[in-house]
């Protein structure tokens, strides 16, 4: 394989992933509802499912995006993929609050 198909190869993943991360955050809202009846939620609890990716992203990003200066990109990213894809699967068997909070993180 040329350098420019395993460029063409990397977009394509990378773009791939990126659509699914922008599905994945924005499906809570639409499926505000249905949760809410499902689980007995107050609108802060709802609330609070919303933000919980913002609040952990403003906590962890500066120190991950030392670790990406100073080690692989390749591995970083293959352990965030990693954790999301186990923690999507955690939101697809909740059976509680807590645990679709901790998975919505």
């Amino acid at each position: 394989m040329d350098k420019s198909a395993g460029y063409r190869t990397s977009l394509a993943i990378l773009v791939a992933v990126n659509i699914l991360n922008f599905y994945d955050r924005h499906v809570i809202g639409a499926l505000t509802e249905p949760i809410r009846k499902e689980f007995n939620l107050s609108d802060a609890q709802i609330g609070l499912i919303g933000s919980a990716f913002i609040w952990l992203y403003a906590l962890v990003g500066l120190p991950l995006g030392k670790v990406a200066d100073s080690s692989s990109r390749r591995k970083l990213l293959a352990a965030g993929m990693l954790v999301w894809s186990a923690l999507t699967g955690l939101a697809a068997i909740a059976v509680n609050y807590a645990m679709l909070l901790v998975s919505r993180l």
